[in-house]
């Protein structure tokens, strides 16, 4: 099992973890507050140690978000070439937006927070209650797939083609591969 090292320091294994929600929420504000501190570095070796830990705070993000439908792979491969592109401010910007949308849960109506459009908010604009009791419910359903991985955005995309405008609920897949496959990778 992979080891998650939260934001204080103290690495558990990730099914040791009380709340993964709250795990995950942490470490994206430690990724946000990396960040800042990147974008503020004046010393090109500062900047590059900063980045670097941008980079491995991904990387601990990624064992989580394999399991969330939001950000997705899409949104999160983006975040991870700013980052080792060195563009700071574009990671910032939607390092900040990501963590926004999972902070209001917004990804969960609103379709631009799956968008990585640049001329995007970067955050939300606030919502009426009225609005808000409009919207429909929204849940994720995991499939444990034996299929290649090559091949789970075209059967991620199959799943969504069959949503429907009537429908009275709002559902996004997540795909994993079953634990004997994801551990002799």
């Amino acid at each position: 099992m992979n080891n998650l090292t939260l934001p204080d320091g103290d690495a558990k294994p990730i099914d040791q973890l009380f709340s993964c929600t709250t795990a995950r929420v942490d470490l994206w504000r430690e990724l946000n507050a990396l960040c800042r501190r990147w974008r503020n570095c004046k010393d090109q070796p500062a900047s590059a140690k900063v980045q670097q830990q941008c980079l491995a705070q991904l990387e601990q993000l990624a064992q989580l978000e394999a399991y969330q439908a939001y950000p997705g792979p899409r949104l999160l491969a983006l975040l991870v070439e700013r980052v080792a592109a060195g563009n700071g401010i574009g990671a910032l910007h939607l390092a900040q937006r990501i963590s926004s949308s999972l902070l209001d849960r917004s990804y969960k109506q609103d379709a631009n927070d799956w968008e990585a459009s640049e001329d995007l908010p970067d955050a939300p604009a606030p919502r009426s209650f009225a609005a808000a009791s409009a919207h429909r419910p929204y849940f994720e359903t995991l499939i444990v797939s034996p299929a290649p991985i090559s091949t789970w955005p075209q059967h991620l995309q199959a799943i969504r083609q069959l949503r429907r405008h009537q429908d009275p609920f709002i559902y996004e897949p997540v795909m994993t591969a079953p634990l004997r496959m994801r551990c002799s990778r």
